[in-house]
Formats: C-alpha cells, sequence, structure tokens
C-alpha cells in the first residue's frame, strides 16, 4: 500500500473537511426542515384543539336542547293547559284532582282551602285567573 492508498483510506475513515461541511450543510437542512413541519403541526395542534372545544360546547348545549324538548314533550303528554293553568291527566281518561301552575307546573293551592272565591296561588307567586268555585267547571270542559 502506498503513501497514496493510505491517505485516501485516512480521508475515507475520517472525512475530509468538505465532506464533513456537506454532511453539516444536509444536517442543517433537515434540522430546519423538521422546525418548520413542527411549527406548521403546533399551529394545526391548536386549531383543532379550539374546535374541539367549541364542537364540545355545541353538543352540550345540543344535548340540553334535547333534554328540554324531551321533558316538554313528556309534558304535553301528561299535562293538559286550560285558562292558564295546567291539569294533571290521572291514566285512567280523567284528571287528578289538583291544579298546576301555569308557569312551573308545581302543585298549587287556595289560601283558605273552602272559600269559592279563592284563586289558586303557586309557591313562584304565580296564580290561577280563575276561582276555586270555578275549577270543577273547568275539570269537567277538559277533553
Amino acid at each position: 500500500m502506498g503513501l497514496l492508498a493510505s491517505f485516501d483510506a485516512l480521508i475515507r475513515e475520517h472525512g475530509s473537511a468538505s465532506i464533513l461541511k456537506d454532511h453539516l450543510a444536509l444536517l442543517r437542512e433537515q434540522i430546519a426542515a423538521l422546525e418548520n413541519k413542527s411549527s406548521v403541526l403546533s399551529n394545526e395542534n391548536a386549531i383543532l384543539k379550539r374546535d374541539k372545544l367549541e364542537l364540545q360546547s355545541q353538543l352540550e348545549n345540543a344535548n340540553m336542547t334535547i333534554r328540554d324538548l324531551k321533558q316538554h314533550v313528556n309534558d304535553l303528554g301528561e299535562f293538559t293547559e286550560s285558562h292558564g293553568a295546567y291539569f294533571k291527566k290521572d291514566g285512567n281518561g280523567g284528571y287528578h284532582n289538583a291544579v298546576y301552575c301555569g308557569a312551573c307546573k308545581s302543585q298549587t293551592a287556595t289560601m283558605t282551602g273552602r272559600n269559592p272565591r279563592d284563586v289558586f296561588r303557586c309557591k313562584c307567586g304565580w296564580q290561577t285567573s280563575f276561582t276555586k268555585g270555578m275549577e270543577t267547571q273547568i275539570r269537567q270542559s277538559l277533553p
């Protein structure tokens, strides 16, 4: 092996400055490309997280609306409205012997329970437009 062959082997084993420079330039390009890609992916991730939160909020609102609508449908089948008050069906084709609030559907009561001129009042502050004396006539007119 001659001197030239030894130098050639040494350069191949340990690399020359120009080869190392080329390798470093390539590595720098790859690092820059990866940093750019990382930045793009970070931005996309932030957008996706924001969109996810917005969709979760919309889903929660939709679920609340569905619950409210289901309750409303259930109430429609359970209660009949007349004269601003509700009357609850008893399941036997008649109605319970009570008047329910036109605002919150809670059971109402009169002040004395006996006076036919008393109106029905709810704990929420609502009251009927009719008196206890009219209740029987109203109940008989219900479908």
